[in-house]
């Protein structure tokens, strides 16, 4: 079995790099049944036919307004998921600041946390967490919304 690099951030909730899907091609080690895809070109084409359905964001790492005009978009694409306690990959290029941040954002909504809690929660479950200065300002912003 292929040691997983994407730790379950919450039930059902796996955060993580491209290479994570690119796994989920040969062997799904999570089991993953979706996945949203924040990255800015066409990668792991094909994944489709791995899994029940593919969200792709294509944003740039420096944008937190693209990212934060979809949070509607992909927090129902969660929540079915998370309903149907279905396995979902939210992956990025490198797998610590697009995803990190879509993550963060998504349990502050749903789960009315701080962005210090969810972040703090984060870090502890997921040591590639990195946040972009640029997207910490964007989730304090959005903390006070």
């Amino acid at each position: 079995m292929i040691k997983t690099l994407s730790p379950e951030i919450l039930p059902h909730l796996f955060v993580g790099a491209a290479i994570e899907a690119t796994r989920i091609m040969h062997e799904n080690p999570n089991n993953i049944k979706k996945v949203i895809a924040v990255i800015d070109s066409p990668f792991n084409l094909g994944i489709e036919s791995k899994v029940d359905s593919v969200m792709r964001l294509r944003l740039t790492d420096c944008k937190w307004l693209s990212l934060s005009e979809n949070f509607e978009e992909a927090f129902d694409f969660i929540d079915e998921a998370l309903e149907k306690k279905s396995n979902i990959l939210v992956h990025c290029s490198v797998g610590e600041n697009r995803s990190v941040a879509l993550v963060i954002a998504y349990i502050m909504c749903r789960h009315q946390k701080s962005f210090e809690e969810v972040h703090d929660l984060m870090k502890r479950k997921y040591d590639k967490t990195n946040l972009s200065p640029d997207f910490v300002e964007g989730l304090r912003a959005y903390e006070n919304q």
